[in-house]
C-alpha cells in the first residue's frame, strides 16, 4: 500500500504545483482527435524541444495498476508507452 500512497502524492504534487495546466489547453482541443498514445509521444517532443529533458513516470507502475484495475487506467499506460518511445526515438535521433 506505501507504493500507492507514493504515486498517489506524487501526482498531487504536480497537480497542486500546475505541472499539468500547461498542457490542458493542448490536451483539451485534441484529445477527441489523438489517441493516449500520440499524446505522450508528443509531449515527450515538446518536453525535450522546449527543456531538453524528459519527465520520469512510474511505467511498471502504471502498468501493474492497469492489470489490477481490469484495464481501467490503460489511457495511462499508453501515454506512458508514448512517451517512453518518443524519448527513445528523440534519443537516438529517429524523430527529427
Amino acid at each position: 500500500m506505501g507504493f500507492f500512497k507514493i504515486l498517489h502524492d506524487y501526482v498531487k504534487d504536480n497537480y497542486e504545483n500546475g505541472i499539468y495546466r500547461e498542457n490542458e489547453k493542448w490536451f483539451e482541443k485534441d484529445k477527441n482527435s489523438v489517441d493516449d498514445y500520440q499524446l505522450g509521444y508528443e509531449q515527450a517532443k515538446r518536453d525535450y524541444y522546449k527543456h531538453h529533458t524528459f519527465k520520469r513516470f512510474p511505467s511498471t507502475a502504471a502498468n501493474f495498476i492497469n492489470i489490477v484495475a481490469n484495464n481501467k487506467a490503460v489511457e495511462v499506460s499508453k501515454f506512458i508507452s508514448g512517451y517512453e518511445n518518443a524519448k527513445h526515438d528523440i534519443l537516438t535521433k529517429k524523430a527529427f
